[in-house]
């Protein structure tokens, strides 16, 4: 049996005659719900904010992932310097979660589009959980995807998501819980970002309905337990006791 983590590449598989129906399944990646639920919110949000120096009003923009070619990091300075050109009315920052071998580069282009009031660089979290809970709306705009964490997480943390027009990206990011966008055109983040950074109330409305996506369909004890289900019928019962106790 082969399992695709995304609808996508299976019906691309079946169409092309590589697999057949009964020899492939889609079972999504997971997170941990509880870990990003609400009742940890507020806690974790005040204490990050203040960490960072951010105003109540600032609206906090995320970007949590590898600086590589893949998630596309260079064009976060030009969606900076796009945004501090509309003059809005609030406060913003975009915060960079992680490490990678882009980083230099990126903290260049950062001083040449001269954004570095408005970029803040946290670099590599073992625990993402604190900057989602702290953000109001995440980024993302990589090249190429499976089934990308960071935007389950997003939507576990009740965040609208902004977010290229890729594979991957476009099965979890719903009309209802953000927006997508060419995967290279500045413009459309801008306007993507602009339309959740000037309403509170819309940020919450998304958030609310990307959380209920999340314990739909992205909850990693049920995901994993339909993988365990799989290994079952091809391995010995101790393997499998062995993946449900590690998730």
């Amino acid at each position: 049996r082969v399992i695709f983590v995304n609808d996508e590449e299976r019906e691309l598989s079946l169409a092309n005659g590589w697999l057949r129906d009964t020899k492939c399944i889609t079972i999504p990646n997971g997170v941990d719900l509880s870990a990003l639920g609400v009742s940890k919110r507020e806690s974790q949000r005040q204490r990050f904010r203040r960490q960072h120096d951010f105003s109540k009003e600032e609206v906090v923009i995320l970007f949590s992932g590898r600086i590589d070619d893949q998630k596309q990091p260079l064009i976060l300075p030009r969606i900076a310097a796009a945004l501090k050109r509309k003059r809005l009315s609030v406060p913003w920052r975009i915060v960079v979660q992680g490490d990678g071998r882009l980083l230099d580069r990126l903290r260049a282009q950062t001083r040449r589009y001269e954004v570095e009031d408005v970029m803040l660089f946290l670099g590599w979290r073992d625990d993402a959980s604190a900057a989602y809970h702290g953000a109001d709306v995440v980024l993302h705009p990589a090249l190429w995807e499976g089934l990308p964490l960071v935007l389950l997480e997003a939507q576990a943390a009740s965040l609208p998501i902004v977010a290229s027009n890729v594979k991957g990206n476009r099965e979890v990011v719903t009309p209802e819980t953000g927006k997508l966008c060419d995967p290279h055109d500045v413009d459309q983040y801008v306007e993507g970002l602009v339309h959740y950074m000037l309403s509170p109330a819309e940020r919450q409305r998304t958030g609310i309905r990307a959380r209920k996506r999340a314990e739909a369909n992205y909850d990693k004890r049920n995901n994993f337990s339909q993988v365990a289900q799989i290994y079952e019928q091809i391995l010995n019962v101790d393997f499998v006791d062995q993946l449900r106790r590690a998730a």
